[in-house]
């Protein structure tokens, strides 16, 4: 694994692509649940290949354990200079020895279920590669029948170009799509202006009246 990385920076919608990887592991999964969290599009620059890479196995490392697990969730948010990506399960968990190899090469979980799946145990450890190639951090929390968590800090240069100024205190959006909304709130942050969000057109009326 050492020396077989290479990081090629390009210009990624982050948001996007987890989106894409988290719907590409759902299509081969009736259950558990596999969803990922309101996120307001933003742009870093980082090597989409590997980036990519390390979702897609740590989702497929949790749907792969997913004994007893109903839900997947990905989560998506920004820490100052950082983003933060969690994937969070509900399923079987590990034990606390097995916490300490998880990162190893050739590592996989001793249980009736993952025995019976075909692998060689290098998803993890070469996500871990990923992640040190980046500069960043995978931290996972995992408990015997109360699921896991795996956590990626990553402090990849934000791309702010996408934000618009907007000469105006106010913005009125009518829309039903939280995504939207956020998308809206993150590309006119620097202006400043109060972001009004309504659902239909009688409740904007009313938040018109107001102002």
């Amino acid at each position: 694994l050492e020396g077989g990385l290479s990081f090629t920076p390009e210009r990624v919608n982050l948001t996007a692509l987890c989106r894409d990887c988290v719907q590409a592991v759902g299509m081969f999964a009736k259950e558990p649940e596999i969803v990922m969290g309101n996120a307001p599009d933003f742009y870093v620059v980082a090597d989409v290949v590997l980036v990519r890479q390390m979702l897609l196995n740590v989702l497929s490392n949790c749907y792969v354990h997913a004994k007893g697990c109903t839900r997947i969730s990905l989560n998506l948010i920004e820490s100052g200079e950082s983003v933060i990506i969690s994937v969070t399960d509900n399923g079987c968990g590990m034990t606390p020895e097995f916490l300490t190899h998880i990162f190893d090469p050739f590592t996989r979980a001793e249980s009736s279920t993952t025995n019976k799946v075909q692998g060689t145990g290098l998803g993890m450890a070469i996500t871990k590669n990923i992640v040190d190639l980046m500069g960043g951090q995978i931290t996972v929390e995992s408990e015997p029948n109360r699921g896991s968590r795996f956590e990626v800090t990553l402090s990849l240069p934000i791309d702010r170009s996408t934000t618009c100024h907007v000469d105006a205190s106010g913005i009125l959006l009518i829309t039903d799509d939280p995504q939207l909304a956020d998308n809206l709130r993150v590309m006119t942050r620097a202006s400043g202006p109060d972001v009004f969000v309504c659902g239909a057109v009688h409740e904007a009326v009313q938040v018109l009246k107001q102002q």
